[in-house]
């Protein structure tokens, strides 16, 4: 029986979508996240870390932050920095208008 569940287990790691969390694009996933909020919110600066907590991985339960980046470059997003003293040289991301 060991053997049975330990040869089940070895056929799941072959197969190619067996660890697969998601199939959703992180570019579809930033887009319907943007079209569900109002119009306020879609258009604030966004930093990187809070889309991350808002989207879904496809190996792990978040996205790495790289790939978000990639992502956001790929649909024309805006990296900006806020050199204010409030905002400490912060990296925001901008929607593109």
């Amino acid at each position: 029986m060991a053997e049975a569940a330990r040869q089940e287990c070895h056929a799941a790691r072959q197969r190619p979508h067996g660890r697969l969390l998601t199939t959703v694009p992180l570019t579809a996933q930033i887009t319907q996240l943007m079209n569900s909020l109002p119009p306020a919110q879609r258009a604030r600066p966004w930093a990187i870390v809070d889309l991350q907590g808002r989207l879904q991985g496809r190996y792990k339960l978040r996205p790495s932050l790289g790939d978000i980046g990639l992502a956001l470059r790929a649909l024309g997003w805006v990296r900006v920095r806020n050199w204010t003293h409030s905002g400490g040289g912060r990296r925001l991301w901008r929607v593109p208008a």
